[in-house]
């Protein structure tokens, strides 16, 4: 990791995406990001449209074998999948409990 490199993405993350930014790095009240690895076996081969996922969490991204996808209704969870959250800490909490079994 470059730290200049870095440095100069989060300046032009909070520059052209200032909401985003926010909310990506916390700083609005009552709402939390999380990665969570998906380790419920009862869940594998399910669509994401027949999860009801708990309170207000969305499902922002997921990381399957390195390659970074945008998911959507129809997207198959597999084991050791990576998603991305948002919501409220609470709807977090309860989303990592079902995805992780």
């Amino acid at each position: 990791m470059q730290p200049e490199l870095a440095t100069a993405m989060a300046l032009e993350g909070a520059v052209r995406y200032p909401t985003a930014f926010d909310v990506l790095g916390h700083q609005i009240e009552d709402i939390d990001v999380a990665e969570i690895i998906v380790t419920n076996h009862r869940l594998a081969g399910s669509r994401l449209r027949n999860i009801h996922m708990p309170g207000n969490t969305l499902i922002l991204s997921l990381q399957r074998n390195g390659t970074l996808m945008i998911p959507h209704g129809e997207t198959v969870l597999h084991i050791h999948d990576c998603l991305g959250l948002i919501g409220s800490p609470g709807s977090i909490e309860e989303a990592t409990a079902l995805l992780k079994g």
